[in-house]
C-alpha cells in the first residue's frame, strides 16, 4: 500500500489510484492536519478497506482516521483558505499599526501569541 500524505487535488487522486489499482496496488490518501508539537488529525481516501488497514499508522500519527472518497483531497485543500485568509488579515493590520507608528514586530507577538494557539 502506498500512502500518501501530499496535498493533491481530486483529479490527481483519482488518476493515483486508478494507477495502483492497474498494478493490483493500493493508493491510500492521508491529510494531515495540525501544527508541530501537538497530535495530528488524519483524514484518509482509499479503496475499499485501505483506511481500516493503515489504522495502526494512522491512529499512531493522528487523533482519527476516517474514510471519505475523494472528498478528503478537497477538505485538505479547502484549509488552506482559512489559513491564506488569516495570513493576508495579519498583514493588513500590521501595516495598519505600521503606518500608525506602532512596532509591527512587537504587534505581530500579540494576536499569533494569544489568538492563534
Amino acid at each position: 500500500m502506498h500512502i500518501s500524505s501530499c496535498t493533491i487535488g481530486v483529479a490527481l487522486w483519482l488518476l493515483l489510484a486508478d494507477g495502483h489499482a492497474q498494478g493490483a496496488q493500493r493508493f491510500l490518501s492521508a491529510a494531515v492536519f495540525g501544527r508541530p508539537g501537538a497530535r495530528l488529525y488524519v483524514i484518509a481516501a482509499g479503496g475499499p478497506g485501505s483506511a481500516k488497514d493503515a489504522a495502526p499508522l494512522l491512529d499512531a500519527i493522528g487523533q482519527r482516521a476516517s474514510d471519505s472518497r475523494p472528498g478528503t483531497n478537497l477538505v485538505e485543500l479547502s484549509g488552506t483558505i482559512p489559513i491564506a485568509s488569516v495570513i493576508d488579515a495579519l498583514g493588513g493590520a500590521a501595516a495598519l499599526v505600521g503606518e500608525g507608528g506602532v512596532d509591527v514586530r512587537q504587534y505581530l507577538h500579540i494576536p499569533t501569541s494569544t489568538l492563534f494557539l
